[in-house]
């Protein structure tokens, strides 16, 4: 089937979407994490959004023929076998290990270096597509990821000295969610093309529901639970906003876009998240994080932008 492409406007409004939800979504995942445990408050918010995004997928298919499913131009949400083991795959990586790992890691790190550690997750995909797909890497885009990675010692190294060895525990978990998601991607692609993308997202927000919900019960039974009217508004955001909407504009973009195209809406979401944690909860960002910031930022865009010409041989 053959998917006619949208304008290039429609294509840069969700990209500009995606990047101001995902901005303001870590946080809303820092506020919930003042009052819920970190697997249950997972689990909770997939848990709303999974019946919000199959109640769509009913009313968009309702009194349709198996026929007229099948010419959709969303997609299909009748998935081959082999379209299923990709699902299921991606699912485990972004809504089971990687979810649960960030979210436990975002109790000890602020919000806005969240942001900045999830805008190297470009350059984890293009080194991933390096090993796994032979991609190549320009002279530009090494130069990137050497300052990307620079970045992220430097904000490391200083967020540690202020925090100790449960700060490093936290960026560590964190990391785990970036390599996840960059893996996610690099992976999606081909699967986005076919399926109807807010089909995929429902399956997987149920996986992650599942799972965290799991996790919740058997590890955190004696945690300290406060269903608090701040966090009944971080799950009501996260539900809607960070999980129907921005998954499936993730998605969605995924048919259109490169994945590192779609993932560079991480080069705006640390300046989001940085700006909301300083106005509303008062992070502080010391000259070190603001160092490792510039590096950062400075390497996904080279990585983003350098020519795909005069690369590095093997």
């Amino acid at each position: 089937m053959t998917i006619e492409r949208p304008s290039q406007r429609r294509i840069i409004c969700a990209w500009i979407t995606l990047a101001l939800v995902a901005g303001s979504s870590w946080l809303a995942v820092r506020i919930g994490l003042d009052d819920l445990p970190p697997f249950t408050f997972s689990g909770i918010r997939f848990a709303v959004a999974a019946p919000l995004l199959a109640l769509i997928l009913w009313i968009r298919n309702r009194g349709r023929d198996a026929e007229a499913r099948a010419a959709d131009p969303h997609g299909s949400i009748s998935p081959t076998r082999e379209q299923w083991r990709v699902l299921i795959a991606i699912g485990i990586q972004v809504f089971i290990i990687g979810n649960a790992a960030s979210y436990w890691g975002q109790q000890y790190v602020p919000s806005g270096i969240t942001g900045v550690l999830y805008s190297t997750g470009p350059a984890a995909a293009m080194l991933i597509a390096r090993v796994r797909i032979g991609d190549p890497i320009s002279f530009g885009r090494a130069i990137g990821l050497a300052l990307g990675i620079a970045g992220v010692v430097l904000i490391s190294g200083g967020q540690i000295q202020l925090g100790g060895l449960q700060v490093a525990a936290g960026l560590a978990g964190i990391a785990v969610g970036v390599l996840c998601l960059a893996w996610a991607t690099v992976s999606v692609r081909a699967l986005s093309s076919g399926l109807d993308p807010l089909f995929i997202a429902m399956v997987q927000i149920s996986m992650g529901a599942i799972a965290q919900l799991s996790f919740g019960y058997t590890l955190e039974s004696s945690a300290p639970f406060r269903l608090t009217l701040s966090a009944v508004g971080a799950i009501v955001w996260l539900a809607i906003a960070g999980s129907l909407v921005a998954f499936w504009l993730w998605y969605w973009l995924l048919r259109y876009m490169e994945a590192t195209q779609v993932l560079s809406h991480m080069l705006v979401t640390p300046i989001i998240a940085l700006f909301l944690g300083w106005a509303l909860r008062g992070e502080q960002v010391g000259w070190i994080e603001v160092g490792g910031v510039a590096l950062v930022l400075g390497g996904v865009y080279l990585v983003l932008s350098a020519r795909r010409d005069k690369t590095l041989e093997h």
